[in-house]
């Protein structure tokens, strides 16, 4: 169990609440279900959270997810439909934690659980492409990695661990407003949009692979354990 470890688990359907929370048992120290997403708001330290939100609505969900901020869902799986376009989902790609099918299993989601608890990023084997950077010359990159600062470069390197910024700053003794900024400056600096693509640049510089894992369908199905349909 994640010392410490709170798990939120988000959906319109009460059943669906029931199942969720049951395929995460054991895994966190606490588990609270909400039917809105937007509940959430008043919620400011997600640090020690895990967001499991079933996205029954695919455009609305993204714009709400979005809406947090990027540095706020490296720690939420995202359950969608496996009839979705998964094209319409690229925003969330590299942004939160996981994306997951309701196709998958109920092991498979407290897999998801564990390894986003410790910050693993986890996509559909199809979603995969996605996450292809254009070529960077070995040259382009050694120059763009130097033109970080010290501070810059310690940030990317926690960044790359799966560090959230409250932790980051934590580490480097700085605020989180600092952090921000620095991530901020690292992002236009290295020409990414996002925390995950900066990582992948700098763990393609060390020639590291990077911390994504695919996840393919299990046994038990999350519908078969309380999806009804696309609706609730």
């Amino acid at each position: 169990m994640g010392r410490g470890m709170i798990a939120i688990i988000v959906s319109e359907s009460t059943f669906i609440l029931s199942a969720l929370e049951r395929g995460v048992q054991g895994e966190f120290e606490d588990i609270r279900k909400i039917r809105r997403l937007t509940l959430l708001r008043a919620t400011e330290d997600w640090s020690d959270v895990v967001v499991i939100f079933d996205m029954a609505h695919a455009q609305r969900g993204i714009d709400e997810l979005l809406a947090f901020g990027a540095d706020k869902l490296t720690r939420c799986i995202v359950l969608i439909r496996e009839a979705e376009d998964l094209q319409a989902l690229t925003p969330l790609v590299g942004v939160v934690g996981a994306i997951i099918l309701d196709s998958s299993s109920l092991e498979e989601l407290a897999q998801a659980a564990r390894m986003v608890r410790n910050g693993l990023h986890i996509l559909p084997m199809q979603m995969m492409p996605m996450l292809i950077r254009p070529h960077m010359t070995e040259r382009l990159a050694r120059e763009t990695m130097a033109s970080l600062t010290q501070r810059e470069s310690s940030v990317l390197s926690l960044i790359t661990q799966g560090c959230s910024n409250k932790i980051i700053g934590r580490r480097l003794q700085i605020s989180d407003s600092t952090v921000r900024v620095h991530v901020r400056s690292l992002l236009k600096k290295l020409g990414v949009q996002n925390r995950t693509q900066a990582a992948l640049v700098a763990l393609e510089k060390r020639a590291q692979r990077p911390p994504f894992m695919q996840v393919e369908h299990g046994r038990q199905s999350l519908s078969d354990a309380g999806r009804l349909s696309p609706a609730h």
